[in-house]
C-alpha cells in the first residue's frame, strides 16, 4: 500500500475518532439560579406549638383580599417540611379573591423564578370554578406597579395526598426596583367550599 493511501486512511480514522468523542460529550449542565432571600419560606412563624393561633398571618408576608375577611394563615394540619404550612380557605362571596405576598429587591432585566408546593384538603376540596394561582408583580422606585406576570393555576384536580410543584418565570421590566411573589385563591362560585395548603416556597434569579 502506498504512503499516500496510508495517509488518507489515517486522516479518516482520526476524524472518525474526533467525531465519536464529540457525540459522546455530555451536554452542558443548566445554569443554576441564585437564591433570593425570602423570609419565612416554610411558614414556620409564628409558631403554633408555642401558642400562635391557627390561621395567623405568617411573619414577613402581607395579606390582601377583595373582602374584609381574609382566610389565609399558618396551619399545622399539613407540612411538606418543618411543622407548618400556609392554609388557604375559600371565601363565601362570589368572585372573591384573597392571598399572601412578599416583596423583594428586583433588578431590571434579571430573570426570576418563583416556586411553590401546593396540596389540597381531602375533607374540603376545591370545588366549582375556584382556583389558586401564583404570579409576579414588579414596581418602580416610587412603588408604582410596572409589570405583572401570571403563572399556572390549580383547581379541584389538585391532589390531597401529595405536594405538587408550581412555578412561574419572569424578566423584571426596565425600571424595576422591587417585586412581589404572590399566591392567590380565587373563590369564584364555590360558596366558601375549598381548602389548599402551600409550603416551601423558593425564589431565585439569574
Amino acid at each position: 500500500m502506498s504512503m499516500r493511501s496510508l495517509l488518507v486512511i489515517s486522516l479518516v480514522l482520526c476524524a472518525a475518532a474526533s467525531w465519536a468523542q464529540e457525540k459522546a460529550a455530555p451536554a452542558a449542565a443548566p445554569v443554576a439560579g441564585t437564591p433570593v432571600t425570602l423570609e419565612n419560606p416554610g411558614f414556620e412563624k409564628p409558631d403554633i406549638s408555642s401558642g400562635a393561633a391557627v390561621g395567623a398571618k405568617p411573619d414577613a408576608w402581607f395579606p390582601f383580599a377583595s373582602t374584609p375577611v381574609n382566610k389565609v394563615g399558618v396551619s399545622d394540619a399539613r407540612k411538606k417540611t418543618g411543622s407548618q404550612s400556609l392554609m388557604f380557605k375559600a371565601q363565601t362571596e362570589p368572585n372573591a379573591y384573597q392571598g399572601m405576598a412578599q416583596k423583594f429587591t428586583a433588578k431590571s432585566g434579571a430573570h426570576y423564578t418563583f416556586v411553590i408546593y401546593a396540596m389540597g384538603e381531602a375533607n374540603d376540596p376545591i370545588t366549582g370554578n375556584a382556583y389558586g394561582q401564583i404570579h409576579f408583580e414588579f414596581q418602580d422606585a416610587a412603588g408604582k406597579e410596572i409589570g405583572r406576570i401570571h403563572g399556572p393555576t390549580w383547581d379541584f384536580q389538585l391532589p390531597s395526598t401529595r405536594w405538587e410543584k408550581f412555578y412561574v418565570d419572569a424578566d423584571a421590566p426596565e425600571g424595576a426596583a422591587s417585586g412581589s411573589a404572590v399566591v392567590t385563591f380565587f373563590s369564584q362560585d364555590c360558596a366558601g367550599v375549598g381548602t389548599f395548603y402551600v409550603d416551601d416556597v423558593e425564589l431565585s434569579t439569574r
